[in-house]
């Protein structure tokens, strides 16, 4: 038999390995599109069983949900009248859905966060402060660490005022930003007779005082975030301000303050009263009139901020109007042998409200009443101002209080009155106001006894 060449051989097995090769290739390419169909089609499975489930378990719940309604709407109580019972089943019904509401709420993220930092991020993009930044850092930015810093350096001068002192002073920068760009010029940096002509524009238009200082407040503060020349210390600026204090229009006046005679018959009139409404506002009252409180810092007060003593009892003012960094104030009240005693009333609404002073829900909140029953709201929800002041008011009447004369801000005044006129040391009480500045001072109401008596001890 004739051998074959051995170049011939070598060409055969050239030509069959890349036969192989080109088999294998096949091979492997159809084995992953079949592994990726394969794939494709479990995750659809999986999907669609995953979905399957949800639904099933949502139908689920809704039908378990339904059935507890109907037997919880099945128990209602007997009324005379057909219509309240039909409000009674429309009150369980919009409780109800204001509940699932809540829940769902609830497992959500909070998005209280995001909504500050998105605000304060339009803020920065209002001021234009990113830019600024950068011209202010200038060729450092090459360094990458001097770069990061630089991007973190907005949000921080921002957070150099509580977020409400920005939000209110932002808004009205805006109003001196759109008034002179309408005029071809720029806002930032303002010139300051520009600036003077604006508020020249308010006084024309019969602007309030408040509105006009809020408006320079709200230019110094921009000017001084982006690191330019404040405007608004200019000669012309600051006389106009002056100008606009002196044509303001009459000052209403001060509320007068509450009296301790007063507080005493309303506590006597009530004396045996369980009624929860009746012991939640008297409650407010001895409250707000033995600790100073404002309406905002009795209202937030949440049960957990009560810690009751064997003599006093302790609040925890979480937040409060001269609390510029929020680092919170304790405040102490004595126990009383008096029928007004605070400490006494506290505790009646705490044990007819069935309070628990661990809880987290705030102290006071609105009540509802069915037939003879009256009770808390379930929701979390702390007593709104209005309410507030039309229960307060409406007791002070019962014992002879004039509601034009008197407001909510009338107990801390006349705390302040009763704690002056028996002879406590200004600094003791200006700190159990939490007071800041002789703004306290404004809230004493002297006696006709006392101011005569300056004259009186003349000699002459």
């Amino acid at each position: 038999m004739a051998q074959q060449p051995v170049g011939h051989s070598l060409e055969m097995q050239n030509l069959q390995a890349l036969v192989q090769s080109q088999v294998n290739q096949a091979v492997d390419r159809s084995s992953h599109k079949l592994l990726g169909d394969l794939e494709k089609l479990m995750a659809a499975r999986f999907d669609g069983l995953k979905k399957d489930i949800t639904d099933g378990q949502r139908q689920f719940a809704t039908s378990q949900l339904s059935a507890i309604k109907e037997i919880k709407y099945s128990e209602t109580p007997a009324f005379k009248k057909k219509g309240c019972e039909a409000q009674y089943k429309y009150n369980q019904r919009v409780g109800d859905h204001l509940a699932e509401a809540h829940s769902q709420l609830q497992s959500l993220p909070d998005p209280v966060d995001n909504h500050v930092t998105e605000a304060k991020q339009q803020i920065i993009k209002g001021l234009d402060l990113d830019n600024t930044v950068k011209t202010a850092v200038g060729a450092s930015l090459q360094n990458p660490d001097l770069e990061r810093l630089a991007e973190k350096l907005p949000i921080h001068l921002i957070a150099s005022r509580s977020d409400n002192t920005v939000k209110k002073y932002y808004s009205y920068f805006k109003r001196w930003d759109q008034f002179i760009r309408n005029k071809g010029e720029i806002s930032l940096p303002g010139n300051p007779v520009h600036v003077a002509l604006f508020v020249t524009y308010l006084l024309e238009q019969n602007c309030s005082p408040c509105v006009i200082s809020s408006i320079v407040y709200g230019i110094k503060w921009a000017h001084s975030v982006c690191g330019h020349v404040d405007p608004t210390s200019h000669p012309f600026v600051i006389n106009l301000l002056e100008t606009s204090k002196r044509h303001a229009p009459v000052v209403r006046g001060r509320k007068d303050p509450v009296s301790s005679d007063m507080l005493r018959a309303l506590c006597l009139k009530y004396q045996s009263c369980n009624d929860l409404l009746v012991l939640r506002d008297l409650a407010i009252i001895l409250l707000s009139f033995t600790g100073f409180l404002r309406f905002d810092e009795v209202s937030n007060l949440r049960c957990c901020d009560v810690l009751v003593n064997p003599g006093h009892l302790v609040l925890c003012i979480q937040r409060s109007k001269t609390d510029q960094y929020r680092q919170g104030d304790k405040l102490v009240i004595s126990k009383l042998s008096s029928i007004a005693c605070p400490y006494a009333m506290l505790l009646r609404y705490a044990e007819a409200a069935d309070i628990d002073f661990s809880s987290s829900s705030f102290l006071f909140r609105p009540l509802y009443r069915s037939n003879s029953i009256c009770r808390l709201v379930s929701v979390n929800k702390k007593l709104s101002y209005s309410r507030a002041r039309e229960c307060i008011i409406a007791r002070l009447k019962e014992v002879g209080a004039d509601d034009k004369s008197f407001g909510l801000h009338s107990l801390r005044s006349g705390g302040a009155t009763a704690a002056a006129s028996a002879g406590i040391g200004d600094r003791c009480w200006q700190r159990h106001g939490r007071w800041r500045s002789n703004a306290k001072d404004a809230y004493v109401v002297e006696s006709l006894k006392n101011r005569l008596a300056v004259s009186q001890s003349l000699l002459l």
